[in-house]
């Protein structure tokens, strides 16, 4: 499975789902991000550049892994799926469950007691 062949199962798929209805997924490493969210390869000016484009406030004497874990409390919030942009076009709602709970994700229960 990649994104590219679940992108397209989706696509067929969620023609047959009335509007509002609510799609519930994991986080498999197929669904693709939209956009990239910060992580510690980025340099500096790159981490600034994305809390200025998203109107998150930070101090300037603030060194690059103290931004980054500024970054970091907020991307949840830009974290978006090319699936939901699929979803959006026919009014239904992506909703994903937390990574590794076992209770949401019964598969997370392989191996464990």
């Amino acid at each position: 499975m990649n994104s590219n062949v679940f992108e397209d199962y989706f696509g067929e798929m969620i023609k047959y789902l009335s509007a509002d209805s609510v799609v519930v997924m994991d986080n498999a490493s197929y669904s693709r991000r939209t956009e990239k969210t910060p992580t510690s390869s980025w340099r500096k000016q790159e981490i600034i550049d994305w809390l200025t484009t998203k109107s998150i406030e930070f101090e300037d004497n603030l060194i690059k892994m103290e931004l980054l874990a500024i970054a970091n409390l907020h991307k949840y919030r830009f974290m978006k799926y090319a699936v939901e942009d699929i979803a959006e076009k026919h009014s239904v709602t992506v909703q994903r469950t937390p990574p590794d709970h076992c209770k949401l994700n019964p598969i997370e229960l392989n191996g464990r007691k």
